[in-house]
């Protein structure tokens, strides 16, 4: 098994939420606390700071997509979200542009979910992992680009800098002025 995490537990439906809650501990994690609502949830995560979010997505004020939306606004953590067939076009749909990472459709047996742990943790560290080697590239351009320089560290083209742009500027007016002449 992969280390234990602390995980927060969110459903609307009494039952599953309790079934979610008694699993985790099965499974050798911890559980960091439940709620009930989207609101909970957000608090929930503020308080008990999980290491991921098991939630279902029709939660009363507000879904688990939009929870998750608030939650990434200040803390990077994974969810997965667990959502019924009849939701899932809905689900995807707006899963594509959120941040959670694995949607989970009942009914959900203990190995499904023992599955699902580890694996959008895993997925989660690469997409952080990517999501850093991104901001990297993007502060090391801007400070090539600050300096003038068109190539990166690695020697790649990183396309004409201002200082060339404006040299070919003046050898394009050269030349115009050289056939005007002739």
């Amino acid at each position: 098994m992969a280390r234990s995490l602390r995980i927060a537990v969110a459903h609307d439906d009494r039952e599953l939420r309790h079934w979610f809650a008694e699993s985790v501990p099965k499974l050798g994690h911890e559980l960091a606390g439940t709620a009930q609502t989207g609101r909970q949830l957000v608090h929930l995560v503020q308080s008990a700071r999980p290491e991921l979010v098991l939630a279902g997505l029709n939660l009363p004020d507000m879904d688990a997509i939009d929870a998750a939306r608030i939650v990434h606004q200040v803390f990077a953590l994974p969810f997965i979200v667990v959502a019924a067939e009849a939701d899932l076009s809905q689900a995807l749909a707006r899963a594509l542009d959120s941040q959670f990472l694995l949607l989970l459709v009942p009914p959900i047996r203990l190995v499904d979910l023992e599955a699902a742990i580890p694996l959008t943790v895993r997925r989660f560290e690469q997409f952080q992992a990517v999501r850093r080697k991104a901001t990297e590239r993007r502060h090391e351009l801007s400070a090539l680009r600050r300096r003038g320089t068109s190539r990166d560290s690695e020697g790649g083209n990183l396309g004409p800098s201002v200082a060339e742009r404006k040299l070919a500027e003046v050898v394009k007016r050269i030349k115009d002025q050289k056939l005007n002449k002739r």
